[in-house]
C-alpha cells in the first residue's frame, strides 16, 4: 500500500472516530432536553450533524450556510458543554 493511501486511510478512520464520538455525546445531550448555555446556532449545528452524519464537515457546512470553521467551532462548543455537563453529573453521583 502507498503511503498515500494509507494516509488517506488514517484520515478516514480518524474522521469516523471523531463523528462516532460526537455522535454519542450529542445525542446523550439531546436526550437529556436541558439545553441551557447552548446557543440556537450550537443547537443547530448538534442535530445537523445528527441528522447528516455522513457528511464532511464541508457538506454540513454547505447545507447550513456556514463556513466550515463556523461549524467546526460550533460543534466543539457544544460538544464541551455536553462533555461538561455529564462530568458533573458523574461527579453528584
Amino acid at each position: 500500500m502507498s503511503e498515500h493511501i494509507a494516509l488517506a486511510v488514517a484520515n478516514d478512520r480518524r474522521r469516523a472516530e471523531g463523528a462516532i464520538r460526537t455522535a454519542a455525546v450529542l445525542t446523550s445531550y439531546f436526550a437529556r432536553g436541558d439545553t441551557a448555555g447552548a446557543t440556537e446556532e450550537m443547537l443547530t449545528a448538534g442535530r445537523a450533524r445528527l441528522a447528516h452524519p455522513d457528511d464532511s464537515l464541508v457538506q454540513l457546512a454547505q447545507r447550513l450556510g456556514v463556513t466550515k470553521d463556523t461549524l467546526s467551532g460550533r460543534l466543539r462548543r457544544l460538544e464541551d458543554l455536553a462533555s461538561a455537563r455529564t462530568r458533573r453529573e458523574m461527579e453528584a453521583a
